[in-house]
C-alpha cells in the first residue's frame, strides 16, 4: 500500500512517528513537504535526503499570514499525484493539499484522510465560504485521524449527525524519557538555580506570541506577587515578537524577578521543569502544545488553558494541576495559589508520567496505519463490487 503524508514542513518530534509508519510491513511511505521552512521556527531545517524514510519536497509559492501561519500553493502536487497514484493520502488539516486530494478523489476515486490537530478555538472565525469548503472536504474524506478529544469534536461539527466516517486517534509524541531524566536534579544544582532565580518559581515554555496567553500570564503574575511575601520568579523560556512587551511590562512594574531565557535545548529545559514549582500555559488558542507533554514527563504541576487542545486528555483537576479559563484571571490566580501549596510533588510526578504514557510513538503510528488500511480495504471491496 502506497501512502503519502503531506504537510508544509517537518518538525523534529515527528521524525520518529513517520519512521515508525514507514517501517510497517507492506507499507510504502513517502513524506511530501510543501515548504522549505517556517520563519517562526528557524531551527526546524532538515534536508529530505537526511530523513530515515522517503521524503520529497514539491516546490510552490508560500504566503505568510502573520508571524506563524503560512499558506503553501503547490500546483505541481496534483500532477505528481496523477503520475504516482498513491493509495491513501494523509493531509495535515484543511489546506491546499487537502483541496488537491479532494479533486483527485472526485476524478480518480482516490482516498484521503484528514489528520486534524486544530480545535473549535484554533479554527474559529473562518469565513462562510471557508467553512463550506471544509465541510465538503470533510464529507468527502475517507476517514480521520485526530490528535485528541477536542480535535475530534471539531471534526464532528463538519459532518452530518448521522455519518459512518471512521475516526482514529494519534496523540502527538515527544521523547518523554529525556524530560523524565533531565528533570531530576540534585541538591547542588538546585542551590545554583536558586541563587540565580527565586525560592519559588513559575515556568512558561513556548513562543512569545499573543495566542500563547502571554498577557494573561503577566497579569496573573502581577496578582500573585501581591499574595506572596517572599520573592516569586516568573521564568519565560522561548522567543517571539512579544519579547519587547514583556520587557516593558517588567520595567513598568519594577518586576526584577521576571526572567526571559530565550530558546533552550531539551537537556537544559528539563532542569527548569524539575526546578520550578508550577508550569503555566494560558493559551487563547493552541492545537496540541508539546510543552504539556514535557511538563507531564517532568512531573511538574500544570495550570493549563481550557483552549489548549490536549489539556482535557492529560490534565486532571486536583490530580496533576487544573484546567482554567485564561480570560478569568481571578480563577487562574486562585488555582495557581492552590497548586503552589501542594506538597505531594512525588505523587504528581508518578501520576503524570503514567498518564503521558498513552502518548507514545508506537500507538500513534499504529493509528495512522490502521486508518490507512481501513479506508484502503473498504475502497478495494467497493471497487471489486462495482467491477462485478
Amino acid at each position: 500500500m502506497k501512502i503519502w503524508l503531506i504537510q508544509n514542513i517537518i518538525a523534529p518530534y515527528r521524525i520518529k512517528l513517520f519512521q515508525n509508519i514507514a517501517e510497517t510491513k507492506d507499507i510504502e511511505f513517502k513524506l511530501i513537504l510543501l515548504s522549505k521552512g517556517a520563519r517562526n521556527m528557524p531551527q526546524w531545517k532538515f534536508n529530505p535526503e537526511d530523513m530515515p524514510f522517503e521524503t520529497e519536497r514539491v516546490g510552490g509559492i508560500v504566503f505568510y499570514t502573520g508571524y506563524e501561519n503560512q499558506i503553501c500553493i503547490n500546483p505541481l502536487l496534483f500532477i505528481k499525484m496523477i503520475r504516482e497514484k498513491p493509495d491513501v493520502v494523509i493531509c495535515a488539516g484543511f489546506s491546499f493539499a487537502t483541496l488537491i486530494s479532494l479533486i483527485y478523489k472526485l476524478i480518480f476515486r482516490g482516498r484521503y484522510i484528514i489528520w486534524m490537530e486544530g480545535t473549535q478555538f484554533t479554527e474559529a472565525n473562518k469565513s462562510k465560504p471557508r467553512k463550506a469548503l471544509r465541510k465538503l472536504m470533510a464529507r468527502c474524506a475517507s476517514g480521520f485521524v485526530d490528535a485528541g478529544t477536542m480535535s475530534g469534536k471539531y471534526l464532528e461539527t463538519l459532518l452530518p449527525k448521522q455519518h459512518s466516517k471512521p475516526f482514529f486517534r494519534s496523540y502527538n509524541c515527544i521523547d518523554t524519557k529525556k524530560f523524565e531524566d533531565n528533570a531530576v536534579i540534585d541538591g547542588e544544582e538546585v542551590k545554583m538555580l536558586r541563587k540565580r532565580y527565586c525560592d519559588r518559581n513559575i515556568l512558561f515554555v513556548g513562543q512569545l506570541v499573543e495566542r500563547k496567553g502571554i498577557i494573561q500570564i503577566l497579569e496573573t503574575y502581577k496578582e500573585l506577587v501581591q499574595h506572596y511575601r517572599n520573592p516569586l520568579g516568573l521564568i519565560l523560556v522561548g522567543d517571539g515578537p512579544m519579547k519587547g512587551y514583556i520587557e516593558d511590562f517588567k520595567e513598568k512594574h519594577k518586576f526584577d524577578n521576571i526572567f526571559i531565557e530565550g530558546f533552550l535545548n531539551n537537556d537544559e529545559l528539563g532542569k527548569y521543569y524539575g526546578f520550578c514549582d508550577l508550569f503555566i500555559l494560558l493559551s487563547l488558542k493552541d492545537p496540541n502544545p508539546l510543552v504539556v507533554f514535557e511538563a507531564l514527563a517532568a512531573g511538574i504541576p500544570i495550570l493549563c488553558s481550557n483552549r489548549a487542545g490536549n489539556a482535557v486528555d492529560f490534565i486532571i483537576d486536583s490530580k496533576n494541576g487544573y484546567i482554567v479559563d485564561p480570560y478569568n484571571i481571578d480563577e487562574v490566580v486562585s488555582k495557581a495559589i492552590s497548586v503552589m501549596e501542594w506538597k505531594n510533588r512525588e505523587e504528581i510526578r508518578i501520576f503524570s508520567q503514567e498518564l503521558v504514557k498513552k502518548a507514545n510513538y508506537d500507538e500513534s503510528a499504529q493509528a495512522f496505519v490502521d486508518a490507512c488500511r481501513g479506508v484502503h480495504r473498504k475502497a478495494t471491496i467497493r471497487n471489486e463490487a462495482i467491477s462485478v
